[in-house]
């Protein structure tokens, strides 16, 4: 394997330069050192440099604002309730992440815990890549998870 890449025509990348990335942390080790910052209480926006695939991309803390309660509601076939719960005292974060290339943005929402156990920890994640469709990722309870329940939602 490293013999056909020496002999590879391709050129090599590197982020050697000091005009590039410095940062080996990737997508989600970034999101994560963002999000400690809020819980912190430092002010948007905040940003940092990330390496994807060999290229680099921003991620922008853009907005954070508190959010007192966020209630979930997931209805399953036949009316049946999947996830009822509410959760209190969080975070909502919103990002852009910005590829240096080609200036292609790509925008999220996480609901953050503030406390306790839950403090740090994405209690929602709302991805919409276009008008159409929307990605809406829930934390399951822990009562739910003993319980053996499993939910995977994608909202239309």
């Amino acid at each position: 394997m490293l013999e056909r890449l020496s002999e590879s025509a391709r050129p090599v990348k590197s982020l050697e330069d000091a005009a590039r990335c410095a940062r080996s942390a990737e997508f989600l080790q970034t999101v994560a050192e963002l999000m400690e910052h809020a819980l912190e209480g430092d002010r948007a926006p905040l940003s940092r440099c990330y390496v994807y695939d060999a290229l680099e991309n921003t991620l922008e803390l853009q907005k954070i604002s508190p959010v007192d309660s966020l209630a979930v509601r997931l209805g399953g076939p036949n009316n049946s309730v999947l996830l009822d719960t509410k959760h209190k005292n969080l975070l909502q974060l919103d990002f852009i992440s910005t590829h240096k290339l080609t200036g292609k943005k790509v925008y999220f929402t996480i609901y953050a815990g503030t406390q306790g156990a839950l403090r740090g920890v994405p209690i929602q994640i709302c991805y919409q890549p276009n008008w159409w469709f929307q990605v809406v990722l829930n934390l399951l309870p822990q009562k739910q998870i003993e319980q053996g329940s499993s939910i995977a939602a994608v909202k239309n």
